[in-house]
């Protein structure tokens, strides 16, 4: 969702970007790890406030709001991106790797720390 507001007085613009994602990750494996079904969703909003000058304004302003958006667009996504990964991928793949492993495949360091 895109939310920009124009303050033509102060020569503002203000946008809010806000990103969901989805994720539903299913794998079955029973020799190895069993069934792992995980699910979730992440919201992050980003906002930022640019100046805009009187001969933007004069002109029209598209091309500038949709430079502005795309960054602020490719900013958050890329922050949502990196979250998933951390939160999601590699937190299960060490649970799935310390937690539902058989003994014979777990590291001397990993059954101390089991």
């Amino acid at each position: 969702m895109v939310t920009v507001d124009l303050e033509k007085h102060d020569g503002k613009a203000r946008y809010r970007v806000t990103t969901t994602v989805f994720l539903k990750m299913i794998s079955a494996n029973p020799a190895s790890y069993g069934n792992l079904e995980i699910a979730g969703n992440l919201t992050r909003t980003r906002e930022e406030t640019c100046s805009v000058d009187q001969k933007t304004l004069a002109h029209g302003s598209d091309d500038f709001h949709i430079g502005n958006i795309g960054r602020i667009i490719e900013a958050n996504e890329t922050e949502v991106r990196q979250e998933m990964d951390s939160i999601y991928i590699n937190k299960t793949k060490q649970i799935v790797n310390t937690g539902r492993l058989k003994e014979d495949y777990m590291t001397r360091d990993e059954k101390l720390n089991f």
